[in-house]
């Protein structure tokens, strides 16, 4: 075999190894029950439009995408090539859902850190969370805050302009400091003490719903849904979180007021299962 074809398929592998990463990290989300609000195989939370099986079917549509992302980024695709990437992935998990949004959010962040996770692969990078947090901020910064957005707003959109704050293009372009700061260091201290993947997911979308300004949130019920979100999840971790002894007592009691309460914090989803993704890509990745 020819030294170009030998560096393709490994390349090729590479992909394939970080996109698998990527679907189970979204698998992992979907897996963790009483997330206070959200989707779980246990209950549809504040959700009456989608369910575990909606989720499924949008994780499947998406098996290749991730995959396609990392070998974009080993290519050193212009930023519009990606995007278009991202558009036919929205277009596919759409056309799986019946139109129900189940991981646009995911597409962009994940696909974004996959992007960048194949760039420093070509360049025989350190593949940890901060490089990758550096790298976007050099590369990509002004490309995601001024990328071209379709004429009709999202709703993510109507409400950072309505409450004049940051969401998840400003999260992206700045590197994904709540990844860096909040949701890779959670799991790993948290893995390191107890070991048990169920707690470490639990304890982290708790810090990140903490600090999060969580447009999802916003959208569905305001800024006294954001504020209780929040007043909630600081006093859950002021309380040491998942070591106390009733914690997953506390979790569901949480996950029945935001049902109630038509709370669902899908930013801090989105979030939590990226931040599992970098904490399994450096795993496996600083481990080689």
């Amino acid at each position: 075999m020819s030294r170009p074809n030998s560096i393709l398929n490994q390349r090729k592998s590479f992909s394939y190894k970080i996109g698998r990463l990527a679907i189970r990290s979204l698998y992992q989300e979907l897996n963790l029950s009483y997330k206070p609000g959200l989707v779980s195989f246990l209950d549809s939370g504040s959700h009456k439009d989608m369910d575990a099986r909606t989720f499924m079917r949008s994780i499947f549509s998406l098996r290749h995408y991730f995959k396609d992302m990392v070998f974009a980024g080993i290519n050193e695709f212009s930023f519009k090539q990606m995007q278009k990437l991202g558009i036919e992935a929205e277009k596919r998990m759409f056309s799986f859902t019946k139109g129900i949004n189940t991981h646009k959010g995911a597409i962009f962040c994940m696909g974004i850190l996959c992007a960048a996770i194949g760039n420093l692969h070509r360049k025989n990078m350190v593949i940890s969370t901060s490089n990758i947090s550096t790298f976007i901020i050099k590369t990509w910064k002004e490309d995601i805050l001024y990328m071209s957005v379709p004429s009709k707003l999202t709703n993510g959109e109507k409400v950072k302009h309505k409450h004049a704050c940051n969401g998840a293009r400003e999260e992206a372009a700045n590197g994904f400091l709540s990844l860096v700061c909040i949701g890779v260091p959670s799991l790993k201290s948290t893995m390191n003490l107890c070991n048990n993947k169920e707690m470490a997911l639990i304890q982290t979308l708790f810090f990140l719903m903490r600090n999060l300004i969580d447009t999802n949130v916003l959208h569905r019920t305001g800024v006294k849904g954001l504020k209780l979100v929040h007043t909630v999840s600081n006093t859950f971790i002021q309380d040491n979180g998942i070591y106390q002894k009733d914690w997953l007592l506390k979790v569901q009691k949480i996950h029945s007021l935001f049902v109630s309460k038509n709370i669902s914090p899908g930013g801090s989803a989105d979030l939590l299962a990226a931040s599992w993704f970098l904490f399994s890509v450096e795993k496996e990745c600083l481990c080689d």
